[in-house]
């Protein structure tokens, strides 16, 4: 239980952070667009005498009214689907069923306080700038957007960018599965970073775009390339929103299967060589077994293999101490001839009765550690060796002694077998003799396996927050278009045709796009480099790279649907 309580302190964490950016991107983007639809308004409102204070509370009041319009159905939704979000945990493994969901007011109350400070948030950075205008500025930009970009907002967007890459050489430094945080907190800073320096940056290429177009140059692609100059505040917020999601898509998903790779590649290397029996069919090696497959010929050594959970007390989580459970290989001194655990101190000869292998840069040869086994037993066991491959076969390994009677079955999962030099065992005879067991080339601790729990959940709720934005930055896409539909009959009647004007808007889809999957692929690279560069070797992540094209596919698809189709009817001659 305590370990659960602290997987569920680590879950509401990561998604609650990743829940609270994409919900300031959206309800500063939503605030944003309110605000330039209301910039006559509040330009007179500045011209009749309101002070800059005025105008953020008149902006400040109406987001909080739709907030609260929004409150009561989110927080019923919520506690519905925190009782499906509970059954999702415990269906994927994640939780004990034993833990009990407990509804309190405790949550909404939470829940209320961070959206009125996000919303407020998003409010006053919204309406600072058309607040803080002249009367003249404001009233001359009624019609349009800025066309400068503000400059502190430039000025902490380009310091973040920047920052994100201090972040980003974390696993150059440090070669353990922590080192995953340096690069997924970098890719949230560049992502907030490119959001507030994103009207500049779009504004700067855009602009030597448009300085260096060839002569023979389209109609249509010219003015699409002008307009996204033009108005680069409503350009840089298409871009944001959707190179976040192209970012934070690849770097959470290829973070997680470099590192499974690089955990199976470095188990490979610690067990060259070696084969497998196992006995799936029989739920674990049958006792025996073991002796018949040392005194087969062929065979230099074998040994057994087992999991278990064990808890330690390493990190700092209310009154449990920080329980945090780990799977540790069960290992006796006849391991010591089989697994290359690239041992630093000590030796695994001695891993019997109460001791345990850990990392070496965990522990040292001689240490005491209290740990808890899977069935609740508290024990105290000596550190007899320490070892460099932990990335590969975990932190700790448990002695065969100290884990007996506290497993389930008792039963090991596997025996690994050192060829001997001349020549590789048969195991024809004995395998018929025991009825289930089969042998394998390949170890299952050097595949590359599933998500754990925690990631499959990390991975879906990200995968629906980032495809609610996709559904807001079309929303947006459709209305800033829809409102663009004077400015389309001004080019008809200025001799631009349909057609062009439909090309027009393709280009500027696909300009929109471009930047976006550019940039959010550029972002995302950063971190995934020095990640992989530190545990594969080599720049490039291992995992899905399609998923690169498909994020470009998808940008490019969402752009061109809300761009193109609801301009339809003006440049048909419906509209």
């Amino acid at each position: 239980m305590a370990t659960a309580r602290g997987l569920l302190i680590v879950l509401s964490g990561s998604i609650g952070g990743i829940s609270l950016l994409v919900v300031g991107f959206v309800v500063g983007g939503s605030l944003s667009m309110s605000i330039n639809r209301q910039r006559r308004d509040l330009a007179l409102m500045r011209a009749a005498g309101a002070t800059p204070r005025q105008v953020r509370r008149t902006i400040a009041i109406q987001a909080a009214v739709a907030a609260t319009a929004a409150l009561a159905p989110g927080i019923v939704l919520g506690y519905h689907l925190a009782g499906r979000f509970g059954g999702l945990l415990v269906s994927t493994g994640a939780l004990p069923a034993a833990l009990p969901l407990v509804y309190s007011p405790l949550s909404a109350l939470a829940a209320t306080l961070l959206l009125a400070a996000v919303v407020r948030g998003s409010a006053w950075a919204a309406s600072l700038r058309v607040s803080r205008a002249s009367v003249p500025t404001a009233l001359a930009e009624s019609r349009s957007e800025p066309r400068e970009p503000s400059k502190a907002r430039t000025a902490v967007g380009m310091l973040l960018m920047p920052a994100s890459l201090v972040l980003s050489i974390t696993p150059l430094l440090i070669r353990t599965e922590a080192a995953v945080i340096g690069p997924a907190n970098a890719a949230l800073l560049a992502v907030i970073g490119l959001a507030l320096a994103g009207p500049h940056l779009v504004r700067t290429a855009t602009g030597a775009l448009a300085d260096n177009l060839p002569a023979r140059i389209s109609t249509a692609a010219w003015l699409a390339v002008n307009n996204a100059r033009g108005y680069a505040l409503r350009t840089a917020g298409a871009v944001a929103a959707m190179g976040m999601v192209v970012t934070l898509g690849l770097s959470f998903t290829l973070t997680q299967t470099t590192i499974m790779t690089a955990r199976a590649d470095e188990a490979a290397l610690g067990l060259r060589g070696v084969r497998a029996i196992t006995a799936d069919r029989l739920g674990g090696v049958p006792h025996g077994l073991v002796s018949e497959v040392r005194a087969t010929p062929g065979v230099r050594a074998a040994t057994s293999i087992a999991t278990t959970t064990v808890l330690t007390r390493q990190l700092a989580f209310g009154d449990d101490a920080g329980l945090q459970d780990r799977t540790a290989l069960v290992l006796g001194p006849d391991a010591n001839g089989v697994i290359d655990l690239g041992v630093a101190h000590g030796s695994l000869s001695d891993l019997q009765g109460a001791a345990i292998a850990v990392d070496e840069r965990v522990g040292a040869v001689g240490e005491s550690r209290d740990l808890v086994m899977g069935d609740g037993a508290a024990v105290r066991a000596r550190v007899v060796a320490t070892y460099r491959r932990a990335l590969g076969f975990g932190p700790l390994i448990v002695s065969r002694d100290l884990a007996a009677g506290h497993t389930t079955t008792g039963l090991a999962a596997a025996i690994l077998v050192r060829p001997a030099s001349s020549g590789a065992p048969e195991f024809g005879a004995l395998l018929a003799r025991w009825p289930g067991t089969e042998t394998t080339e390949t170890p299952l601790i050097t595949r590359p396996g599933a998500f754990p729990a925690e990631v499959v959940v990390n991975l879906a709720v990200l995968v629906v927050l980032l495809g609610y934005v996709l559904v807001v930055v079309a929303n947006r896409l459709v209305a800033t278009t829809t409102a663009r539909r004077e400015e389309f009959r001004a080019l008809l009647r200025l001799g631009t045709t349909p057609g062009q004007l439909r090309r027009m808007l393709c280009w500027e889809a696909v300009l929109t796009a471009g930047a976006a999957a550019g940039a959010g692929v550029v972002l995302a690279a950063v971190p995934l480099t020095t990640l992989s560069m530190s545990f594969l070797g080599r720049p490039w992540p291992a995992g899905p790279l399609w998923l690169v094209p498909a994020c470009v596919l998808l940008v490019g698809v969402v752009a061109w649907l809300a761009t193109v189709l609801p301009a339809r009817p003006v440049y048909t001659g419906g509209g």
